[in-house]
C-alpha cells in the first residue's frame, strides 16, 4: 500500500506541475503538488525506522534547498516543476544515514523527477520536440484506433503522455539506484506501462458507454480522464515492483555506504559537465530578450471581411462594439506609423512598411500581389495574419492559398473551450519573446478561431492544452459553417494550436486563428500584447530558431547527454543537468528586463486613410483589477462590464482593464474605477491614488457594505463610509426610461464638502468630494455599473448611462431624489440592523438631498 501511494504521490506532482491532470487553475496545481508531496513522503518514513536523527548541517542543507526550489518556483520558467525537485533534494539531505533502500527509493524518484524537468525543458526551449510529441500522440491514437474501430484523436495532455512518461522515467531512475533489484527490470516496465496505456486508450470507450448509462454527471470525466490513467498506472506499477526491499550493504561509522574513491573521482567531471550542457543549452535558446519600444510602419490590407466602426450612443448592446475601429488608432497612439490600403504595390516602394496585416482576406491574392507579399517577407518584412472559425465568409482558402507553402495552415474547425467563460488557465505559453510579458492567460484575448495545422518547420506561439477541435459543417452557410458545438471522438481532444509562426527569409510570420485579440472591446485587455506584436514583427531578427538547428542540437544533446548517463546506468549527471537548468534560466529571467509597458497617447492617434464614424477616444480610463474586483472578465455575462468599456469609448476614453497597479499608467490616466476591490489598497498606493486625485484625476468607486473591505481604508481616509443599511432596489421615477435604477443600494456617510448627487429616502447614495483639481465619486451600489444594471446583450438603461456620461463629461448634476418618501414614523425602523455609529458616537442624521453631511473624518489622507 506504501508503494501504491508513492507512486500515486509522484505523479500527483509530476502531473500538477506539468499542469497535466485535467483542466484545473494554478492555484488547485500548486496545491496537488503540495499534496503529492506529503503522500511521497509520507509513504517513505515507516522504512526510516531506527535511523538516526538527522544532523544539524543536514537540516541546514534542507532548508536551503527547499528555500532555493520556493526561488526556481517564482522565477523559472518552468517554476512549478523545480520546486518538488529541491524539496525531493532536502529530503535526501535528510536521509543521508538511513537504510540503504530508503536513500534508494528516494533517490531513484528524484532523478526520475529529473528526467521528467530534462524532457520538459527540452519540450519549452525546442519547438522539434512538440512536434514529436504530437506525432506520438497521433500514432498512438491511430493505434487505438484501428484496434476499437473508432475514432481517436487526443493530444498529448488529454492521452496523459506527460504522466506515462514519468512512469518511464521512475523505472529508468529506481533501476539506476539499485532500487528494482530482485523485482522487474526497467525494460520490462516500460514495456507494462506502455500496455497499460494502450490499454487506458481502448477503455475509454467502455467508460464512455458506462458514464452515458450510468453516470451521465460524470461527463466531464471523458475530456479530462488523465486521473483513470494515473489510477490505472499506478496499480500496476505498484503490482510489478512489489517484494521485500533489498539489504542495506555495510556502512562505514559514520553510517554512511562504502563507496569507491575512484568512482567518484570519475562521477565528478560528468556532473560538471552535465551542469554546463544544461547551462549552455537554456542560453542558446532560452535567451527571450524585452521588445524594444522602436517606431513601426504598419499597413493594414484593407480588403477583408471587417469594418472599422467605433462605439457611438446610436447603437447599443452586443453588437455597438464594432470590429477593428480603435486598432488604427491604438497603434498609432503607441508610436506607429499606420496606413490602411488595398495596393499591395506599396511592399516595393522606397518608404514600405515595416509591417503588413492581413485580417479575414476574403479573395486570392492575384499571383503578383501574392509574390509581393512573399518578397517583403523574405527581405525581412512583418507578416501578421488574422484569420477566424471555419473559414467564415470564405476566408480559409485565400489564407491557406498564401501561408500554406510557408508551413501554416488554418484548419476547418473552431478551436473550443470547455468552459463558458473562456480558455481561463488552459493555456501553454510557449517560450516565445511575445509570451515573456504575459501576466495573465486572459490577456491574448483568445476567443472561438480556428485551430492552426503546423508543419515541422513552424513554430507553436500559443497552444491550448485542454480544449478541442469542433469540426465545420459545410451545410451550415447561415451558421457561418460552425459545427455542433460538442466533442466528437474524431475531433482532436487537447493542444490545440492558437497561435503561430513560421520564418521566411529574413522575415517572421505570425498567424492567429482567432480575431478577437485585435478587435475594440478586446483590447481593453489585450493593447499591450497587441503592441508588442507588431513591435515584433517590425524588427528584423528575434525569431526561433531555425529546424535544421533544431534538429542539430536535439541531436548533439542527446549524444552528450547519453555519454554524461553512460546510456542512463548513471543518472547523477541529470541532476547536475538540471541545476544548470535552473540556475541559468533564473540568472536569465531576473538580468533580463520586462519590455516597457505601452501606454497608449491618444494624443497621437490622428486615424487612417477611411473615415472614422466616431472620433478617437482623448484619454485613459482604468478599470482596477490589480487588488480583485467584484465583476466577470467576460464582456457580456450579467456581472461583467462589457456595457461600462463601451460607455467609456464612447465617451471619449479608452478604458484598460489593469491586472497590476501601474504607476507609469496612473500618471497617463484621467479616471480610475474600483468596482469593489477584495483586497486592500496599500499605504503607498493609496498616497499615489490622493496624488490622482490632486492633479485632477477623477477616481470613481462602486461598493456596498457587504463587499467594502477591499475598499474600506481608502474610502475612510475621506471620510467617507458605507452603513450596514440596505436600501435594496429603487428607481428615481416612475418606470420611465430615463429614471437611475440601482439594484443593491446602501447609504453613505459623508464628509465636510461633499455633494450628494443621488439619495434615497434622504440618504445619499452616490456623493462626490472635490480633492484639489480631481475628484472622487462613490456610488453606494456595486452592482451599478454591471451590465444588467447598465447595458447587456439585448437591453441598456438610458437614464444610467446618461448619468454615467455627464459623470465623464464632468457635467453638474442637479441631485436626484429616488421616489419612494421616507415611511411614516410610526411605521418603525427601515431595517432590523442598526446603522453603525458616526466616530463621534452619534447615530448616523438623515440629510436633505443634495446638502453635505458633516461627520468627523476617519483615518487620515495618505
Amino acid at each position: 500500500m506504501l508503494t501504491f501511494a508513492r507512486n500515486v504521490g509522484f505523479l500527483m506532482v509530476t502531473g500538477g506541475s506539468l499542469a497535466a491532470l485535467g483542466h484545473l487553475s494554478a492555484g488547485l496545481e500548486r496545491l496537488i503538488v503540495l499534496l503529492g508531496l506529503a503522500v511521497f513522503l509520507a509513504s517513505l518514513w515507516p522504512l526510516r525506522k531506527g535511523a538516526p536523527r538527522p544532523a544539524r548541517t543536514e537540516l541546514i542543507l534542507a532548508i536551503v534547498l527547499l528555500a532555493a526550489g520556493i526561488v526556481a518556483a517564482r522565477y523559472a520558467p518552468l517554476g512549478l516543476v523545480y520546486f518538488p525537485l529541491f524539496a525531493l533534494a532536502g529530503a535526501g539531505s535528510l536521509v543521508t544515514r538511513a537504510p540503504r533502500n530508503v536513500r534508494a527509493e528516494l533517490w531513484g524518484y528524484a532523478l526520475a523527477l529529473c528526467l521528467v524537468v530534462v524532457a520538459a525543458e527540452l519540450d519549452r526551449l525546442l519547438p522539434i520536440v512538440w512536434h514529436l510529441k504530437m506525432a506520438a500522440a497521433s500514432l498512438l491514437s491511430r493505434l487505438a484506433e484501428t484496434i476499437v474501430r473508432e475514432p481517436r484523436n487526443l493530444g498529448p495532455t488529454a492521452m496523459g503522455l506527460p504522466l506515462l512518461f514519468a512512469l518511464f522515467a521512475v523505472a529508468i531512475g529506481r533501476a539506476t539506484t539499485g532500487a528494482d533489484r530482485g523485482r522487474p527490470r526497467w525494460l520490462v516496465n516500460l514495456a507494462a506501462l506502455a500496455a497499460t496505456h494502450l490499454a487506458y486508450l481502448l477503455l475509454l470507450t467502455p467508460l464512455s458507454v458506462w458514464i452515458g448509462r450510468r453516470a451521465p454527471s460524470w461527463e466531464a470525466l471523458l475530456l479530462n480522464s488523465q486521473p483513470v490513467f494515473l489510477i490505472l498506472a499506478a496499480v500496476v506499477f505498484t503490482v510489478l515492483n512489489r517484494g521485500p526491499a533489498e539489504p542495506a550493504p555495510p556502512t562505514d561509522e559514520a553510517g554512511e555506504p562504502e563507496r569507491s574513491t575512484r568512482r567518484s573521482a570519475l562521477l565528478k567531471p560528468r556532473l560538471v559537465a552535465g551542469f554546463l550542457l544544461g547551462a549552455l543549452l537554456v542560453l542558446v535558446f532560452g535567451r527571450t530578450p524585452p521588445i524594444a519600444p522602436a517606431p513601426v510602419r504598419v499597413m493594414i490590407y484593407d480588403a477583408g471581411y471587417l469594418n472599422w466602426n467605433l462605439p457611438t450612443h446610436a447603437v447599443y448592446g452586443e453588437k455597438a462594439g464594432g470590429m477593428f475601429g480603435l486598432l488604427p488608432g491604438l497603434l498609432q497612439a503607441n508610436g506607429c506609423v499606420v496606413e490602411a490600403s488595398r495596393d499591395l504595390r506599396r511592399l516595393e516602394q522606397q518608404d514600405r512598411p515595416d509591417c503588413l496585416v492581413l485580417i479575414n482576406i476574403q479573395d486570392y491574392l492575384e499571383p503578383a500581389d501574392r509574390e509581393r507579399i512573399l518578397r517583403f517577407v523574405r527581405e525581412g518584412g512583418g507578416l501578421l495574419c488574422l484569420g477566424d472559425h471555419t473559414g467564415v465568409a470564405g476566408i480559409r482558402g485565400p489564407f491557406n492559398d498564401l501561408l500554406g507553402p510557408l508551413g501554416i495552415r488554418m484548419k476547418f474547425d473552431s478551436a473550443t473551450f470547455f468552459a463558458r467563460s473562456g480558455w481561463g488557465e488552459g493555456l501553454q505559453r510557449r517560450a516565445h519573446p511575445l509570451n515573456r510579458d504575459v501576466l495573465s492567460d486572459e490577456d491574448y484575448q483568445i476567443w472561438v478561431g480556428a485551430s492552426l495545422d503546423l508543419d515541422r518547420n513552424a513554430t507553436p506561439v500559443v497552444v491550448a492544452r485542454y480544449g478541442f477541435s469542433d469540426l465545420g459543417d459545410v451545410t451550415e452557410l447561415r451558421r457561418s459553417y460552425l459545427g455542433d458545438r460538442v466533442y466528437n471522438p474524431d475531433e482532436l481532444l487537447g493542444d490545440l494550436v492558437l497561435v503561430g509562426e513560421a520564418r521566411y527569409g529574413q522575415g517572421k510570420i505570425l498567424v492567429f486563428g482567432d480575431t478577437s485579440t485585435y478587435q475594440n472591446m478586446a483590447l481593453t485587455r489585450s493593447h499591450g500584447f497587441v503592441t508588442r506584436s507588431i513591435r515584433y514583427l517590425g524588427r528584423k531578427g528575434g525569431g526561433l530558431p531555425s529546424l535544421p538547428l533544431q534538429i542539430a542540437a536535439l541531436l548533439g544533446f542527446s549524444l552528450i547527454f547519453g555519454f554524461l548517463t553512460r546510456g542512463a546506468r548513471e543518472l547523477e549527471p541529470a541532476a547536475a543537468l538540471c541545476a544548470g537548468l535552473v540556475t541559468v534560466s533564473v540568472a536569465l529571467q531576473l538580468a533580463t528586463p520586462r519590455s516597457s509597458e505601452p501606454i497608449p497617447d491618444w494624443s497621437r492617434a490622428t486615424g487612417v486613410q477611411r473615415p472614422m464614424d466616431a472620433p478617437y477616444p482623448r484619454g485613459l480610463a482604468i478599470v482596477d483589477r490589480s487588488h480583485g474586483g467584484r465583476f466577470d472578465l467576460s464582456s457580456w455575462e450579467k456581472t461583467s462590464i462589457g456595457g461600462l468599456v463601451l460607455n467609456f469609448m464612447r465617451d471619449g476614453f479608452f478604458p484598460v482593464v489593469a491586472d497590476r497597479f501601474s504607476l507609469p499608467l496612473l500618471a497617463r490616466a484621467k479616471w480610475f474605477v474600483m468596482i469593489a476591490p477584495q483586497r486592500r489598497y496599500s499605504l503607498a498606493e493609496r498616497r499615489e491614488l490622493h496624488k490622482f486625485l490632486e492633479r485632477g484625476g477623477r477616481i470613481l468607486a462602486c461598493v456596498g457594505h457587504e463587499e467594502l473591505d477591499g475598499a474600506r481604508d481608502f474610502l475612510t481616509a475621506y471620510g467617507i463610509l458605507v452603513y450596514n443599511q440596505p436600501l435594496a432596489h429603487f428607481r428615481t421615477g416612475e418606470s420611465s426610461q430615463d429614471d437611475l435604477v440601482f439594484l443593491e443600494a446602501w447609504p453613505l456617510r459623508c464628509p465636510p464638502g461633499a455633494r450628494t448627487l443621488v439619495s434615497q429616502w434622504g440618504q445619499p447614495v452616490v456623493v462626490s468630494l472635490p480633492i484639489r483639481k480631481g475628484e472622487l465619486i462613490v456610488i453606494g451600489d456595486t452592482h451599478f455599473l454591471h451590465n444588467r444594471n447598465l447595458e447587456d446583450r439585448e437591453t441598456h438603461f438610458p437614464g444610467n448611462i446618461r448619468f454615467l456620461q455627464n459623470l465623464l463629461a464632468g457635467v453638474p448634476i442637479t441631485p436626484i431624489e429616488g421616489k419612494f418618501t421616507l415611511p411614516a414614523p410610526d411605521d418603525g425602523p427601515l431595517v432590523d440592523v442598526e446603522a453603525p455609529a458616526a466616530s463621534d458616537g452619534t447615530a448616523p442624521a438623515q440629510h436633505a438631498p443634495g446638502t453635505p453631511q458633516v461627520a468627523p473624518p476617519r483615518g487620515r489622507l495618505p
